[in-house]
């Protein structure tokens, strides 16, 4: 995770923003589908932070996703690799393999200023 600051006309900011590889981290990002998830963009959008942080607990730990599926868990798994795209772009590429070429940024509360008092 790293903390990227901005001012601007008196308003500042820090934001926190962690980088996601599901493959592993690399220096070459040419090859890969880059993604920008946003959340909290408004200081009272409670649901979304929380939904950015859930999401960052399951990409962190393979437990979290039997966590989150509950029962379902092993059928997911089992069936993530089976899962094909129809889309043009990606056609005939599993989900695995899709989920494995992102490099993505999260900004799992981007308003942090907001909610202070």
């Amino acid at each position: 995770m790293e903390v990227k600051h901005e001012d601007s006309n008196g308003y500042a900011i820090d934001m926190q923003v962690v980088t996601v590889e599901p493959a592993g981290l690399t220096d070459d990002h040419t090859d890969k589908i880059r993604v920008l998830l946003d959340f909290g963009e408004h200081a009272r959008e409670l649901v979304s932070s929380e939904t950015g942080l859930a999401l960052l607990r399951v990409l962190a730990n393979q437990a979290e996703i039997a966590h989150v599926t509950g029962k379902y868990a092993e059928r997911i798994l089992a069936i993530l690799p089976h899962v094909v795209f129809k889309a043009r772009a990606f056609e005939g590429t599993s989900l695995s393999a899709f989920v494995c070429n992102i490099h993505g940024s999260i900004l799992p509360m981007e308003n942090t200023g907001g909610r202070r008092t």
